[in-house]
């Protein structure tokens, strides 16, 4: 039987509701307010928790599928040093009365402000903050209302709208490290956010173009359809000449063509014909390679393609380190082949990659275990074994503790190419220390599922009672992989 590949994921960090005290009319603590403002925070205490990551891999915009939240997609490019607004919506599967949500962006891009588009006119908000931190290069957004009369309905919303500056041209990556719309019906989170990658680029119609008798950008020059013309200039003669690429070359028309490379000249092959290699300039062109012989005529040959190609990720120098952050999941070692040239060799580390070394890190023993099966057999995931699109399987969590566990609850969650689908809980009974407990869901992979099937799967630890707002985790999440097949 062929081994699976699992992959310990990190664990999540514990989050305690902050202290808000809540006064009436005339001074006094309002306590069934109190009570109420409690629950909320709890409940978004618990479902900050039920995010399997603190940021999500993946660069997809907005979708508007039930219970996902994003960025919309601009209506066209943003450009260098000018603002554009960036829309953040969601799709609600039921009402609610708090959205939450950290956006992360890179330092070439300036947060101008953020603007909340829900609960506009509320008087019962107990959170109302949408600001920038350039700082830190995070958004933060937290509004909480406690009249339920001002929920927001199920279905899309508008939540807020972002103004950014970008300092250049460029793809920049913005993600979620949380986004919580709490759930009042079953303490879970309504939605699964989106990253997205914003392209910032100076428009087609104001990017140069050699031809147009403009020079613009690097070009040297721009004649127009006079590009790559040689024009009037006398044998003898030294003359500016404007290739097709916009460069300028300076040459003696009256000496190419002699077999001797004068000035100028990066070739001279005996004659003025273009297209055999040197044109009718004597210019190397593209795509050839010319020597001069011994008797002073260049030969032109079509350039043969590089033995050993330098990858741009080796940076020239011999390296070992992890891509892409902050996923680390994949090593890089880059080796010189022969001076000045390198070669880099990735591998996926399964246990992600250690960003200190450069190199794998050795394999985390879980307590959990998570098998797909079939009829009661289990599925490798591998391509010779896929699991199956279209097909109905069994999802075994096992959990096998070193120490004893209080009463908890399982999860699982089932993805498909970084996509949430499906999400399963079932609360357990205390289990001792080496006890063994099964929890099996039924779960049908989606006909048109693409990307690779992801089973994620970790256990809590309930102490939520009268007075306590946080929830504990103890057993490390486990993540599994599939390949899909038909």
């Amino acid at each position: 039987m062929k081994p699976k590949r699992k992959t310990a994921v990190r664990k999540v960090r514990r989050v305690r509701a902050p202290q808000k005290r809540v006064m009436s009319i005339d001074g006094e603590i309002n306590k069934p307010l109190l009570i109420t403002i409690i629950a909320v925070v709890a409940i978004a205490a618990l479902s900050l928790l039920l995010v399997f990551s603190d940021q999500l891999a993946g660069r997809a915009f907005y979708t508007g599928t039930a219970g996902s939240a994003g960025i919309v997609a601009p209506a066209q490019n943003p450009q260098p040093n000018t603002p554009f607004d960036l829309t953040v919506r969601a799709n609600l599967r039921e009402p609610a009365t708090a959205v939450v949500f950290e956006l992360s962006f890179p330092e070439q891009l300036s947060c101008q402000s953020v603007e909340s588009l829900i609960f506009s006119g509320s008087t019962s908000l107990v959170y109302s903050t949408a600001e920038c931190d350039n700082v830190n290069h995070k958004v933060h957004f937290d509004y909480t209302t406690i009249d339920p009369a001002e929920k927001l309905e199920a279905g899309e919303v508008s939540v807020a709208t972002i103004t950014f500056v970008a300092d250049a041209e460029g793809s920049y990556d913005l993600a979620f490290p949380d986004f919580t719309i709490p759930s009042f019906v079953d303490l879970g989170n309504l939605v699964s956010s989106e990253a997205a990658t914003v392209e910032v680029a100076v428009p087609e119609s104001l990017q140069p173009l050699c031809g147009n008798a403009v020079i613009e950008g690097d070009e040297d020059c721009d004649a127009g359809d006079q590009n790559g013309v040689l024009g009037d200039c006398p044998p003898g003669s030294i003359c500016n000449y404007c290739t097709a690429d916009c460069q300028e070359v300076t040459v003696e028309p009256g000496l190419c063509g002699n077999s001797v490379l004068d000035a100028g000249e990066t070739c001279d092959d005996g004659n003025s014909a273009a297209t055999d290699g040197c044109s009718a300039v004597c210019q190397v062109e593209e795509g050839y390679a010319c020597e001069q012989g011994s008797t002073g005529v260049s030969t032109c040959v079509l350039a043969a393609p590089e033995q050993c190609v330098s990858d741009a990720a080796c940076g020239g120098q011999e390296a070992t380190f992890c891509i892409p952050p902050p996923q680390y999941t994949t090593s890089v070692v880059c080796v010189e082949q022969e001076p000045g040239c390198f070669r880099a060799t990735q591998t996926v580390c399964p246990s992600g990659c250690d960003a200190a070394t450069g190199q794998c890190q050795a394999a985390v023993v879980s307590p959990l275990d998570i098998e797909v099966l079939s009829n009661g057999v289990e599925v490798q995931g591998t391509d010779e074994d896929p699991v199956k699109r279209g097909t109905t399987y069994t999802i075994k969590v096992t959990l096998r503790p070193e120490a004893a566990v209080p009463d908890h609850i399982i999860l699982a969650q089932v993805s498909y190419g970084g996509e949430p689908l499906t999400f399963f809980s079932d609360r357990k009974s205390s289990l001792a220390a080496g006890g063994n407990e099964v929890v099996e869901f039924v779960h049908n992979v989606p006909a048109d599922a693409e990307g690779r099937m992801t089973v994620q799967a970790f256990v809590w630890n309930k102490v939520l009672s009268e007075g306590v707002t946080d929830w504990a985790d103890i057993e490390a999440p486990l993540e599994v992989n599939y390949a899909l097949g038909n």
